[in-house]
């Protein structure tokens, strides 16, 4: 898969130690919205010429991530939210959000998602969005939610501020997170992948 997660620590944090943020309790499964496995949204099959300093901080950022951009994992479910549109025109699109995988590292879990808008000119994720990432994982056994693992440097995350990586419409940009484990009696979590989203219910983690 390229990257390891130790490695992405080690180039982010600067070998500083880590601290996970632990949220309240799960208020009553809220977040019960269902997930659909489709696969990603359409995409918008043409890219104009000024398109590859874009694709090339993609790349960038997919391999950061840990995934191949020539052969990026299949998607394990989607959901999709409304998007604020991209470049000058602003028009509303919808956006296609992937679980990739979420996986077990000592006492981390890494989640990686795409995040695909289905039309619009290259911008940010907060462009898109108007807001960071800021997923989160609920343990839905012991009622925690588990927030974006901090280091002094910042979120232990892909990011997502203005300035970020920029992504068109038709394009995916992939995104991953870094969270503390829950207990290794917990299979299953439920993932909130992004502010305006679907939840992702009954994910197991690999």
């Amino acid at each position: 898969m390229g990257t390891t997660i130790r490695t992405m620590l080690a180039a982010l944090t600067a070998a500083t130690m880590l601290t996970a943020c632990a949220g309240n309790e799960d208020e009553g499964g809220g977040e019960s919205a269902s997930s659909t496995s489709s696969t990603s949204a359409e995409a918008s099959p043409a890219s104009s010429p000024g398109d590859s300093e874009t694709s090339s901080e993609l790349d960038e950022a997919a391999k950061q991530a840990g995934v191949d951009p020539a052969d990026p994992p299949e998607p394990i479910a989607s959901v999709t939210m409304p998007g604020a549109g991209g470049g000058a025109n602003n028009a509303p699109t919808e956006i296609t959000l992937d679980l990739l995988s979420l996986r077990r590292d000592g006492d981390l879990l890494v989640l990686n998602l795409g995040f695909t808008p289905k039309k619009g000119e290259p911008t940010s994720y907060y462009g898109w969005t108007t807001t960071r990432w800021a997923p989160q994982i609920i343990d839905t056994t012991n009622l925690t939610v588990h927030d974006v693992v901090d280091s002094e440097s910042g979120s232990v995350s892909t990011g997502t501020g203005p300035l970020g990586t920029k992504v068109g419409g038709g394009q995916t940009l992939h995104l991953y997170a870094v969270f503390a484990a829950p207990p290794q009696d917990v299979e299953t979590v439920t993932v909130k992948p992004a502010d305006g989203a679907p939840a992702f219910t009954g994910v197991t983690i690999q």
